[in-house]
């Protein structure tokens, strides 16, 4: 096969273009990747002589137009990957951009075109079916290449409580902070939060001493700043929406390597953890403050299923492993 893939500069740009098409080129596949709109970067000539586009969240009307009038005078096949609801809802902080490009209408239009659709979940699958009858789910694996560097150990006296995710997740942690605020006041000095990805988290836990708020880091440096936190546990809250109900349960499979033992609403992550075993899955604030503090106090237990956890993740979880699915996938739209 030979494949353009236009990656989105985010996270889901790497779990899913980037870190597959990294291993289809092992296997003997022609893979060129640009990270950046089409439309700015591309002429038409630099799309000819491939099998398959794929353009990730693109919704650039010119761009989009150069890949359709490809598809037809070349017979170029187009896929699409999608690895949320493309619908947003009002509070997304991210909302008033999709409203402004009009985001959502262009990239529902688009999938109708398109010879194939990738996603990760069969929640997400349903939604694009209504679009586009040729969707495949391909879930996400972890690169493991990609989570290479050594996990720092807590050699301090605190349980890290960590979380990693952009502010796009601001409402699921505002869910929780009461049962975290309690936690805090609960253990005191024995534990410390450490919250990642945006600095508008500090106003959430305000006047607590023993939280720590951290910023985001490109994705270059995204498995060292997560294997450098000296993590002790891992929190995963996910509300129960229609959007949620999309997402993939990764965060589990980054805490795991990075050192922690999760706790996570079931909301999606009942996919992977079995309560009690490798992981807590938890329903209301009651559940997240009774399995937090078990894992606080029980360091045992807490290695224990950090241990098991890693180890499915290793087995299972591998995107190297799996990578014979997304080459079969590719080629059975290609091939249409």
């Amino acid at each position: 096969m030979k494949i353009k893939a236009f990656p989105n500069a985010s996270g889901s740009g790497q779990w899913r273009i980037t870190h597959p098409m990294k291993y289809l080129q092992r296997l003997g596949h022609t893979v060129s990747i640009t990270v950046s709109d089409v439309g700015a970067t591309t002429t038409p000539e630099a799309l000819l002589g491939y099998d398959a586009i794929l353009p990730q969240g693109i919704i650039d009307l010119d761009a989009l137009k150069l890949i359709l009038a490809i598809r037809r005078d070349y017979g170029t096949k187009i896929i699409l990957d999608f690895d949320d609801m493309i619908e947003v809802t009002k509070d997304n902080p991210h909302y008033k951009d999709h409203e402004l490009w009009d985001a959502s209408p262009i990239l529902q239009s688009f999938a109708k075109f398109a010879d194939g659709i990738t996603t990760t979940g069969e929640h997400l699958a349903n939604y694009l079916r209504k679009l586009n009858k040729n969707v495949f789910i391909l879930p996400n694996y972890m690169d493991l290449e990609y989570w290479q560097y050594p996990i720092k150990k807590n050699t301090t006296d605190k349980v890290r409580i960590c979380y990693v995710g952009s502010v796009t997740h601001l409402t699921d942690i505002k869910m929780i902070a009461p049962v975290l605020k309690k936690i805090l006041k609960t253990y005191k000095d024995k534990v410390e939060l450490v919250m990642v990805g945006d600095l508008r988290w500090r106003e959430v836990f305000k006047g607590f001493d023993n939280v720590d708020c951290l910023l985001g880091v490109p994705f270059d440096s995204y498995a060292l700043r997560l294997n450098g936190l000296m993590m002790d546990i891992g929190i995963a809250p996910l509300r129960k929406t229609n959007f949620n109900l999309c997402k993939s349960p990764i965060k589990w499979m980054e805490n795991s390597i990075a050192g922690g033992a999760t706790v996570a609403s079931s909301t999606v992550y009942d996919r992977v953890i079995k309560h009690g075993k490798n992981g807590f899955l938890v329903n209301n604030n009651d559940e997240w403050f009774k399995y937090l503090s078990e894992l606080i106090t029980n360091a045992p237990l807490r290695k224990k299923m950090h241990h098991r956890a890693l180890g499915e993740v290793l087995k299972r979880y591998s995107l190297e492993k799996h990578i014979g699915k997304w080459e079969k996938v590719y080629e059975t739209i290609i091939q249409k």
